[in-house]
C-alpha cells in the first residue's frame, strides 16, 4: 500500500479490490484478527476531503489521516490508531431531516 500514498499506513494484509482505478483515490480491502477494514488513499488532500464529505450520507465512524482514511467497526479502528495514529471521526450527514 505504501506506493498508494507516501503517507499511507502500512499494512501486509491488504489487496486492492476489483474496479476501483480513479485518479482521485485508491482503496485497499485490508484484514486484521479485530476485523477488516478499508483503506483509501488520495493523491491530495482536497481529494480526501471531499471523499469524506461524500460519505457523510452513509454515516459511520472512520479514522483519519494525511491523505488517507479507514473505514471499519469502531472496535476495529481503536487498534488502527494506536498503530497508524489518526484521528477517530464519525461521519454524518448534515443535511438529514428526521421525518414525522
Amino acid at each position: 500500500m505504501s506506493s498508494w500514498s507516501p503517507t499511507a499506513p502500512k499494512s501486509p494484509n491488504c489487496s486492492r479490490p476489483h474496479g476501483n482505478e480513479a485518479k482521485e483515490l485508491r482503496e485497499g480491502a485490508c484484514h486484521t484478527e479485530t476485523g477488516d477494514y478499508l483503506i483509501t488513499t488520495f493523491p491530495e488532500e482536497r481529494y480526501k476531503v471531499t471523499g469524506l464529505d461524500s460519505a457523510a450520507i452513509y454515516g459511520g465512524t472512520c479514522l483519519v489521516g494525511p491523505r488517507w482514511a479507514i473505514s471499519a467497526d469502531p472496535r476495529v479502528l481503536e487498534p488502527l490508531r494506536a498503530k497508524v495514529g489518526g484521528t477517530v471521526r464519525r461521519l454524518r450527514d448534515s443535511s438529514a431531516t428526521t421525518a414525522p
